[in-house]
């Protein structure tokens, strides 16, 4: 598998401040704690600043969107800046419960933290519904149809799982069969193509939708 699906960091970093304001604080905390509650958990390589960097400018965006006030090395969430965490938090709920059915709560929140990036809301509202389609899904690798939903992923490996849902791999997700060469698969999820082997592929449980 390669082609990672990278998400803005500058974004990634605003996300992240909002949801630790409203999840891990009363809503005002000091600088340095919020910085770090609110690293993210998985870097990409394509970053070229530092974290940290990255995470003074952001705080310096939602000051001027008026989401969050700083002041005395706090920042503080403003009503606005508290509606949207809160959809921000909803979001992240969504995602977080669907893995609790194959992870303990820490691993679930773990993932929803990196999916909430890289996922659509289109995959998030498919997530609310796919208990109705999760018995029906085969590995992608016996999948006799050209387009599918994903239902469910299995692998034992954390790192692979992180790899994979990081890319863009994920329940709900829309896949389509682009050709079956070598020991691989070429598919489609929404505008990124993806080459995966067959023993990956035997851990994507997809269905017809």
């Amino acid at each position: 598998m390669n082609q990672v699906i990278k998400s803005n960091p500058l974004e990634i970093v605003k996300v992240n401040i909002l949801r630790v304001l409203i999840e891990e604080t009363c809503g005002s905390e000091a600088i340095t704690k919020v910085r770090e509650l609110s690293k993210e958990l998985i870097i990409p390589e394509s970053w070229e600043k530092n974290p940290n960097e990255f995470f003074f400018e952001g705080l310096d965006v939602l000051h001027k969107e008026g989401l969050v006030s700083v002041q005395n090395e706090k920042i503080t969430i403003t009503e606005d800046g508290m509606i949207q965490a809160e959809k921000i938090l909803n979001y992240h709920k969504v995602i977080e419960n669907y893995f609790k059915r194959d992870f303990n709560e820490e691993d679930a929140h773990k993932i929803a933290h990196i999916l909430e990036h890289y996922i659509s809301k289109e995959v998030v509202e498919n997530m609310k519904m796919i208990d109705e389609l999760e018995g029906f899904g085969v590995p992608l690798s016996e999948f006799s149809s050209s387009e599918g939903i994903i239902t469910r992923l299995s692998f034992d490996e954390p790192q692979l799982f992180e790899r994979i849902v990081s890319m863009g791999v994920c329940p709900g997700q829309r896949i389509t069969i682009i050709a079956r060469v070598g020991i691989g698969i070429i598919v489609k999820l929404r505008n990124t193509q993806l080459a995966i082997d067959y023993r990956i592929s035997k851990g994507i449980m997809v269905a017809m939708q």
